[in-house]
């Protein structure tokens, strides 16, 4: 995860905050919202580092390929991972 713990923690509740500011959410127990937005952070997270890996794996089958053709690496895993991102309709 490329998060630390404390930076995801300082995020969620700033969310809460900002929505209680703008009268959007009225939070009766704000430790417990601010935990539910941390894991929700923290899931889509893992399942983008998930998709990395994924991506790393199908490079590391094509790397002679890759640079036969002289590409650039960093671009083609952006091509994967957006491709694999737009097939599965996930959200990033």
């Amino acid at each position: 995860m490329r998060l630390q713990k404390r930076l995801i923690e300082i995020i969620a509740f700033n969310i809460v905050n900002q929505l209680k500011e703008k009268e959007l959410m009225d939070v009766v127990k704000l430790e417990q919202v601010v935990e539910a937005i941390e894991k929700v952070i923290i899931d889509e997270l893992f399942i983008e580092d998930k998709l990395d890996e994924e991506v790393r794996q199908i490079l590391a089958k094509h790397m002679g390929e890759i640079q036969k053709e002289n590409a650039d690496y960093h671009e083609v895993f952006r091509k994967i991972k957006m491709k694999l991102v737009k097939d599965r309709n996930l959200l990033l």
